[in-house]
């Protein structure tokens, strides 16, 4: 069986319709299993089924004319890991938008009217930070990156940034009240 779709993808690389069809007729079942994962949040956005099983396919022919199978991988393994890749490609560039408002909105803004100077704002907002957000925001007030910020306190980048989150989040309840 190993030898014969071995043979199948050789004549798919070399331009042969037949086995191109034969090796996208035999993924099909495959190609819309990950095409159900993603659908809800594709379709949101304008994909159709048939958009992305166009997709699919040309993430298989890809997937073909790349798989060397000296690698010791399959070629199934292969073909399903590209177009998880091209799905989750399509999802991140569609979806940009939703990641750049949900940064701005992380952003700390000027403090607000209700106070009647920075240093009221600054002193009620630290007053309900955790110690660990308050060492964050203490270096991130002083201008240090997230990045910078993780390794002089020991933890990891992403823990500064959901900090930096919180802590914008506990900033913009103080506006509200």
């Amino acid at each position: 069986m190993e030898t014969d779709l071995l043979a199948i993808i050789q004549k798919a690389k070399k331009g042969d319709e037949k086995a191109l069809s034969m090796l996208l007729t035999a993924y099909r079942p495959m190609i819309n299993h990950a095409i159900s994962f993603y659908y809800s949040g594709l379709s949101a956005v304008g994909f159709t089924m048939e958009d992305l099983q166009q997709e699919c396919s040309v993430a298989l022919f890809k997937a073909v004319e790349q798989f060397d199978g000296e690698r010791g991988v399959s070629f199934g393994a292969f073909a399903k890991r590209c177009v998880r890749n091209r799905l989750i490609s399509i999802y991140r560039a569609n979806h940009k938008k939703e990641r750049k408002a949900k940064k701005d909105f992380c952003e700390i803004q000027a403090a607000p009217a209700v106070f009647v100077d920075r240093t009221e704002w600054i002193y009620a907002l630290e007053n309900k930070l955790t110690a660990y957000e308050k060492q964050v925001w203490s270096y991130y007030s002083k201008g240090y990156k997230p990045a910078e910020i993780a390794k002089l306190l020991g933890r990891d980048v992403k823990s500064v940034y959901n900090s930096l989150c919180r802590i914008r989040a506990k900033a913009s309840l103080l506006e509200r009240s």
